[in-house]
């Protein structure tokens, strides 16, 4: 076994002594000092190419080299160097931070910070909160569109040995323009512009766009099953991006009258596992059971949601099992 620091002189270490075919040997080996801290370490096993063992047939069938670990303790190493800023978020001079967030400092080596230590934002006092080599300082309600001053003082950051960072850290950055919101209208309104097949059809042409469609259902009972369902009355839904928005959440009910039971079959709206984004808001689900004079069928469910990122407002579903 040979090591080495700089990839190309390599230095006898230890060696191995194999003295009987197939049979693994065990060894640990201890690396010198001169290895200690160093950027780099190479270490390689070079086989004795004149032993008898090599080439020997038939109980010599190879070498392998297996299981090799190389483990190490943390010791105390003070350079004697303070810590030095690498990148803040925002960055100095940076534009369209958010007015809620954090300022991160990330620093050159773990660092600490002293105890009873704020910043400054502005006119507001951040608390620091050290993880490794990063400090960050939550802040709230900035301004939009406005330059702020962010201020470390001086003597405050060092690195876990004492050594100090001199100068203060202090840089500007400016908020984001106010988001604004622009009003959409709904793309489809069910019982003025068709029906609730009429929708998803429509929906299903504007999906191309990548852009969200919004269906509308004013006051009223909507029995999808029979419009959109299958033999079994369950609508299926593959689009994603789609809003499905009622005048109310008490007196818009979308429901089916399914004939047979059984959770994966009866749901009175299916979301698939391409239907991800969409947004159900202001309607009630109803499943079959729960429709006067109806007798029970049993499992039967509501809603079964198997897409991603799908929420629900305000809405309300009845039925026996939720899936």
């Amino acid at each position: 076994m040979e090591y080495s620091l700089d990839g190309s002189t390599f230095i006898p270490l230890d060696t191995y002594t194999m003295s009987s075919p197939q049979t693994w040997y065990d060894k640990t080996i201890s690396l010198p000092a001169e290895c200690n801290h160093a950027g780099r370490v190479y270490v390689r096993w070079i086989p004795d190419n004149t032993s008898s063992v090599v080439g020997s047939t038939p109980a010599n069938d190879g070498t392998a080299l297996s299981s090799v670990y190389i483990t190490g303790t943390q010791a105390a190493f003070n350079d004697g160097l303070a810590p030095t800023l690498s990148s803040s978020i925002p960055a100095s001079a940076g534009t369209g931070a958010s007015a809620t967030g954090k300022v991160v400092l990330n620093f050159s080596k773990n660092v600490q910070i002293a105890g009873g230590t704020t910043a400054s934002l502005g006119t507001k006092t951040l608390t620091p909160a050290v993880s490794g080599k990063s400090i960050s300082f939550s802040y709230s309600g900035l301004n939009y569109n406005t330059s702020y001053t962010f201020t470390l003082a001086s003597g405050t950051v060092s690195d876990v040995f004492g050594n100090t960072l001199s100068g203060p850290v202090t840089f500007s950055f400016t908020t984001m323009t106010r988001p604004t919101v622009t009003k959409k209208t709904f793309d489809f309104v069910v019982g003025v512009d068709g029906n609730f097949s009429a929708a998803l059809s429509a929906a299903t042409s504007a999906s191309s766009s990548g852009n969200r469609f919004r269906i509308f259902f004013p006051n009223g009972q909507y029995n999808i099953g029979a419009t959109t369902g299958n033999s079994n009355q369950m609508t299926t839904i593959n689009l994603p991006n789609v809003s499905l928005i009622g005048q109310s959440a008490d007196n818009v009910t979308l429901y089916n009258q399914n004939t047979t039971e059984g959770i994966s079959s009866t749901a009175t709206l299916y979301f698939n596992s391409s239907a991800n984004n969409n947004y159900i808001q202001d309607l009630s689900l109803k499943n079959n059971d729960y429709r006067s004079g109806v007798a029970s069928l049993g499992r039967c469910v509501a809603l079964w949601d198997q897409g991603t990122k799908n929420i629900y407002k305000n809405s309300k579903r009845f039925h026996k099992t939720l899936l």
